[in-house]
């Protein structure tokens, strides 16, 4: 019995389902084509954030917690666009890669999708682990209006891992290690 007991508090305490809710396409109307000539624009840069997947967090007792959406790795890009006829929130985004090599899973949409409140989240299988293997790639991203005119792609550079930006992780940064290190130097040198 005891051994039961044992087996059940050292495997996950949590498991909650993954849910992914793929992009919702933007569809153009090639009728509009006719009055409508003007292409969208990038209303500034867009921004990233980067989030690979983590591992399991411990309880305190023995147990972890986990989730099937541990191993997922994350890019966030925020954007805006403006459009002379299209509403913004009516307006689509080709996103392609540029440069690089992206994850083997990376989830890139096959054509023009929505921002979800300005959102668009593409998502790959990065391991449920708290190393990762340094990824490295150039996306571009450009609106499209609700008659198909493409507006002026931007480059978005997206790197993390050895040599990269410390974005994601879980949330946890990833230059707190080499900062705690200055300080403590800092102070050693203060004491002589």
């Amino acid at each position: 019995m005891a051994l039961l007991v044992a087996v059940l508090l050292s495997g996950p305490g949590e498991a909650r389902a993954c849910k992914l809710i793929p992009p919702q396409m933007h569809v153009t109307n090639p009728s509009l084509r006719a009055s409508d000539s003007q292409a969208p624009a990038l209303a500034g840069p867009p921004t990233v954030e980067i989030v690979r997947g983590k591992g399991p967090e411990g309880t305190g007792c023995g147990g972890a917690t986990a989730t099937s959406c541990d191993d997922l790795g994350r890019v966030t890009i925020t954007v805006a666009a403006s459009d002379d006829r299209t509403p913004a929130p009516e307006l689509g985004f080709r996103v392609v890669v540029k440069s690089g090599n992206p994850p083997p899973d990376f989830a890139l949409p096959s054509g023009d999708i929505l921002a979800t409140d300005g959102k668009i989240f593409l998502h790959w299988i990065d391991g449920a682990t708290n190393d990762h293997e340094r990824i490295s790639f150039v996306l571009a991203i450009a609106p499209v209006d609700a008659a198909g005119n493409v507006g002026a792609s931007m480059d978005l550079p997206i790197a993390d891992g050895e040599g990269g930006c410390a974005l994601g992780g879980g949330g946890r940064p990833r230059l707190l290690l080499p900062l705690l290190l200055a300080v403590l130097w800092a102070g050693l040198r203060r004491r002589r």
